[in-house]
This record gives C-alpha cells, sequence and structure tokens, in this order.
C-alpha cells in the first residue's frame, strides 16, 4: 500500500538524516519514557549488541507500520476521521469544515456498512460484501448522491475499495462521479448489481472497477 511505501521511505530518510548519530548521544537519558518508542528503541538495541543495524532499520519499519495500522482502526472507531489522497487539500478543507459545522462523521457498523451522519441524523450509506479483490460496495437504490456528505461517502468508499482493488455499483446517475474518481466500467456488468449479491440493488445499476492503489 502506498502508505506503508511511504513510512518505509520516511524510516530511510530520517537514517540517512541523521538518526543513528542522534540516538548514540541520547543514550544516557535512554530510561526517560519519551525515548522508549519506535525508532529510539530499536537503535539502543543496535548499540547494544543485540541486533545488526539493517536488522535495527528493518524492525523500525516494521513497528512503524503497526502503530500506523493502530491508528487507523482507533480513527474508524472515532468517527471524524477521512482518508484524503495527496494533492486534494481543499477535500481536507470540507472535509473539516463539515466536521466542526455540521458534525459529520463515517460510521461502519457491525451490518458492514459505512454510514455517513451529520447532525440530524444518516445522510447516507453504503453497502459493503466480500474481502480482498473480491471486496464490493454498493449504493443504495433511490439514495441521491448530491450534498457535499453524501460525495464525501462516495469518495471514501472508493478510496476504501482502493486498498485491494474492488468493484463499485451505482446507479446510472452515478457514472459521471465514477469516472471522476479513476473508476472504469466492468464489460457484461452494464445492468443489475451482479457482481456484489446479495446486495440491495434494482436495475440500471453500472459495476464499475476501482483500481488497486498498490
Amino acid at each position: 500500500a502506498e502508505l506503508y511505501a511511504r513510512i518505509n521511505a520516511r524510516v530511510d530518510a530520517m537514517m540517512a538524516a541523521g538518526l543513528l548519530e542522534e540516538v548514540e548521544a541520547l543514550q544516557p537519558y535512554r530510561r526517560h519514557t519519551a525515548l522508549q518508542t519506535v525508532g529510539y528503541q530499536e537503535l539502543f538495541d543496535y548499540l547494544d549488541g543485540k541486533l545488526s543495524l539493517p536488522e535495527a532499520v528493518a524492525q523500525i519499519k516494521r513497528n512503524t507500520r503497526r502503530y500506523a495500522k493502530r491508528q487507523l482502526t482507533w480513527h474508524r472507531r472515532d468517527g471524524y476521521w477521512k482518508h484524503i489522497r495527496p494533492g486534494e487539500p481543499e477535500r481536507a478543507i470540507r472535509w473539516v469544515e463539515g466536521v466542526r459545522q455540521e458534525g459529520w462523521q463515517l460510521a461502519t457498523t457491525e451490518e458492514n456498512q459505512l454510514l455517513a451522519r451529520k447532525t440530524g441524523g444518516v445522510s447516507a450509506r453504503v453497502f459493503f460484501a466480500g474481502t480482498g479483490r473480491k471486496k464490493a460496495a454498493c449504493w443504495p437504490a433511490g439514495q441521491p448522491a448530491e450534498s457535499p456528505l453524501e460525495d464525501m461517502l462516495l469518495h471514501e468508499t472508493v478510496l476504501r475499495l482502493e486498498e485491494q482493488g474492488g468493484s463499485l455499483c451505482l446507479p446510472a446517475t452515478g457514472k459521471l462521479r465514477a469516472r471522476e474518481m479513476g473508476c472504469t466500467p466492468r464489460e457484461g456488468l452494464s445492468n443489475g448489481c451482479t457482481a456484489c449479491p446479495p446486495l440491495p440493488h434494482d436495475e440500471g445499476y453500472t459495476s464499475w472497477q476501482v483500481p488497486s492503489a498498490k
């Protein structure tokens, strides 16, 4: 995934910028809580002869990835988080404004639905099914996709499917938005949500392939 690749590159950049030398200078203070964290602990083990330098760097990358995964899990429970692609500052600003002014939230339910909420109740929802490359999402029939919050929900759905590639089923009115987000029509599935049974669907739905971000 792009996030993990960026974590690995950042660790390499930190090492090149002198992280090891910084840790060496901090050895007398290693018992302080602030230094018992990812990046310092692994290099202290290297200086103690417990790890080789390549092993220490590999462990920093692994432990940082694990920490990032725990952060994502926490954010999903919180509801106020939102994935944003690099290069989408306007969307990030709009999301923050929506959270502060209208109480926007994105929440995952036990029924495998992604809900878009605001002050006053649920605005829209998306149904998910499957896992990995067979993961699919469906926009319910009759549900509009025109408000800023509904657009955020559709955007979030596409980004979640991008993690491994998946399919997205939309009514005819969603075709333009699907193309704008980089999706392509799935051949042979122009009508009906056959990509993701048993999700609710109606005639006139189109199944779109969401490209994998990997």
